[in-house]
């Protein structure tokens, strides 16, 4: 075989090769041009089958009921595209109470993303937002936790420069409203406080506000009753009642009551007395040890009498030199709060004390034990810390 039969060989095959290709790329674009429709028949009856069924819901999904677990909840029923098989029914639900604040929810929000922990200024992240390029409906989730400083305001500054229109939801156990250390009067002038509104979980049987922040005319409860009164799905609708009933109990008007909050609290008589504490039994500012009723985590640190925006100028520089104090000299890092100086959350093996009664009943009976022992050493280990700073700054000569 000379060079041209060569040639001629390798030209022939190549030429085959090439007709092959072409009729696999036509026999490859008929298959997935027929194959296309079917497909959307089968997305459509794979959202007709969640639509009646749920069938991606699980309860056991939501068990979760701190902070993080609460606003997973919210996010994923607020989700078009989540495992209820609803569609944007619960979104819109939600956005119909609001009066959607001048969002076109039809041909916006529906087709818009859902986010936790949304990082949105410098360290900040939000707890839930809902958002297109253009709009935002942001919810900051308080249900136990305090404001950390500008919180609030940094949150309407990164939403102003991310988006063309938002509202920001501040949602708290009854419509509580932020401290002034996380936002201030002055931050809310003219169109940025119409874009900050409050919510409370459950509303109280009756709503009296003092201050000048505009507040729903709903809360989480009554959403998550309208769900549950226009969902098909009686499983699903049943989950929708459930944390209805949660949240009602955790946040309804019988949580403020002082008798369901646990407390360990201990100052000494040389520290300075404040005029007008909100609570008439603890006038001075104290070591505590808190949980409340409804609350699933404790707290240690220190405990001012006031929350900071109501203190005197005086009192305020002194709870100024008592943060930077506490925070130099502890051994871990703690956080601010509207009433603490200093706190951090216990252990997270004994943070849920729902799930630790069993346990500590046993301790009980038995005078000590494991979670008795943390507790105790905790406590004694912020008072050696604390009490000296206390002395300097709060003692009666201080």
């Amino acid at each position: 075989m000379n060079v041209a039969d060569i040639e001629h060989f390798f030209g022939a095959l190549h030429a085959k090769l090439d007709d092959s290709a072409v009729a696999t790329r036509r026999g490859l674009e008929r298959f997935f041009n027929e194959l296309t429709p079917r497909l959307e028949r089968a997305r459509n009856e794979e959202r007709e089958l969640d639509r009646r069924l749920a069938r991606k819901f699980n309860a056991f999904d939501y068990l979760r009921t701190d902070e993080q677990g609460l606003s997973k909840l919210i996010a994923d029923l607020l989700d078009p595209k989540g495992k209820h098989g609803q569609g944007d029914a619960f979104l819109c639900r939600f956005l119909d109470l609001l009066g959607t604040a001048g969002f076109d929810r039809l041909g916006d929000l529906r087709n818009g993303r859902v986010h936790i922990e949304f990082p949105i200024k410098d360290q900040r992240r939000l707890d839930i937002v809902v958002h297109t390029d253009r709009r935002c409906l942001a919810i900051e989730n308080k249900p136990y936790a305090d404001d950390q400083p500008d919180q609030i305001k940094d949150y309407l500054d990164g939403l102003r420069s991310h988006y063309e229109e938002f509202l920001l939801l501040y949602l708290s156990p009854q419509g509580e409203s932020p401290s002034e250390d996380s936002v201030r009067p002055a931050d809310l002038q003219g169109e940025a406080g119409k874009s900050l509104r409050i919510m409370p979980y459950h509303h109280r049987v009756k709503d009296v506000w003092d201050d000048d922040f505009e507040r729903t005319d709903f809360g989480l409860t009554h959403w998550l009753r309208e769900c549950s009164v226009h969902c098909d799905v009686e499983r699903l609708c049943w989950f929708l009642r459930e944390a209805e009933t949660y949240c009602e109990k955790k946040f309804g008007s019988n949580c403020a009551d002082e008798s369901r909050r646990s407390w360990v609290r201990a100052c000494l008589p040389r520290w300075r007395e404040y005029q007008n504490p909100r609570d008439s039994a603890w006038s001075r500012t104290c070591l505590f040890l808190q949980a409340d009723g409804f609350r699933e985590n404790w707290i240690i640190g220190v405990r001012s009498p006031l929350p900071k925006s109501s203190m005197s100028d005086d009192d305020r520089a002194r709870r100024t030199q008592i943060e930077r104090r506490l925070a130099q000299e502890s051994k871990e890092t703690g956080q601010v709060g509207a009433w603490r100086a200093w706190f951090e959350h216990v252990d997270e093996r004994y943070c849920h004390w729902n799930r630790l009664t069993p346990a500590m009943h046993r301790e009980l009976q038995q005078g000590d034990g494991e979670i008795t022992d943390y507790f105790v050493g905790k406590f004694k280990e912020i008072a050696e810390f604390a009490t000296p700073i206390l002395d300097d700054i709060e003692g009666s000569r201080g």
